[in-house]
């Protein structure tokens, strides 16, 4: 016996539904991570109104999101900076100065709090290669 239109249909749909769902979510989190982190590196380009025609630089030629080509380049400039700070860590100077921020960032009330547990998450994944090694019991 043959199905009823909507039955086939409705499989149907559910089918490409199952085929396009993970390519479509993973657009749109790499959309919005892109978004995201061009919102925030956006904010390095900060020279680029003084420097070129604001008609090169926004999408509506006054002040408006930047154009795309501009997020990329922002993005790029993070990466780079990033890089160099990772290049300072691992000489002396850098790490003075990364103990001297850690000190600082310490010593700042409530921020301390913040700072202090995602270094220790950070350093409990990253930094000691015997974390999570030994069982201990924990009173509830």
């Amino acid at each position: 016996m043959r199905k009823p239109l909507f039955a086939r249909w409705r499989a149907s749909f559910f089918a490409g539904l199952a085929v396009t769902l993970p390519a479509l979510l993973t657009l749109a989190v790499v959309k919005w991570l892109f978004g995201t982190i061009a919102s925030f590196t956006d904010t390095l380009l900060f020279f680029l109104k003084y420097l070129l025609d604001p008609k090169e630089v926004y999408e509506n030629g006054q002040s408006a999101p930047l154009f795309w080509y501009w997020s990329v380049l922002a993005l790029l400039l993070a990466v780079l900076l990033i890089t160099g700070v990772g290049l300072l860590a691992r000489y002396y100077i850098g790490k003075r100065m990364i103990e001297w921020i850690d000190t600082v960032m310490m010593n700042v009330p409530f921020v301390n709090k913040f700072y202090g547990a995602i270094k220790q998450v950070n350093e409990a994944f990253a930094g000691n290669k015997n974390s999570f090694k030994t069982v201990v019991m924990v009173e509830f």
